[in-house]
């Protein structure tokens, strides 16, 4: 079996399409990747204390690209790094946001202007689990009963919780899992 995950080639065009339009636009990518399990929850992992961006916040795997790095290599590097876990399928492009790292964890240097790339995908491993341990301190899963956890840490800034809630919906709605 490959270590390759299921992604249409729709989605790996849109993935080639954000990366060129980066480049053109001289704006850094960075990754987020929403992982679903069989029952329809999201997982979450929380930040450690001592990380520069977002101490002490909940989070979801992801991260910046590397030179001359593929948006997909990216994602996979990354669940990988931060969880052990291997992409098992790309469900769907989620959607692309701009963003600036916040004024409180910028470093002299830093591109503070980012493009995000946000996939939804299934895990090939999930019991096989190993946090990233010096950047994040617990794991949780998620669904509509427990999205208020969401906003520890985040000086009560919904917008984890906000981005959760739409994901949980758009699993609904296209009824993945049989969730419905």
């Amino acid at each position: 079996m490959s270590n390759y995950p299921i992604v249409s080639q729709e989605i790996l065009f849109q993935l080639e399409t954000i990366q060129k339009q980066a480049e053109m636009d001289k704006v850094h990518l960075t990754s987020e990747v929403l992982v679903i399990n069989s029952q329809g929850q999201l997982f979450g992992q929380k930040r450690s204390s001592t990380t520069r961006l977002f101490p002490d916040a909940w989070d979801v795997p992801g991260g910046h690209l590397e030179p001359d790095e593929t948006i997909l290599n990216c994602i996979s590097r990354e669940l990988k790094e931060e969880t052990n876990w291997d992409i098992q399928e790309v469900i769907t492009l989620l959607g692309v946001e701009d963003w600036d790292v916040p004024v409180e964890s910028r470093k002299q240097g830093d591109n503070i202007h980012k493009r995000m790339v946000k996939v939804l995908v299934r895990v090939k491993n999930i019991e096989e689990l190993i946090l990233e341990g010096d950047k994040f301190s617990e794991s949780m899963w998620f669904d509509n009963s427990n999205l208020d956890r969401l906003l520890e840490g985040r000086n009560l800034d919904s917008w984890r919780r906000d981005s959760f809630v739409k994901v949980l919906e758009y699993i609904k709605k296209n009824n993945i899992c049989g969730i419905n």
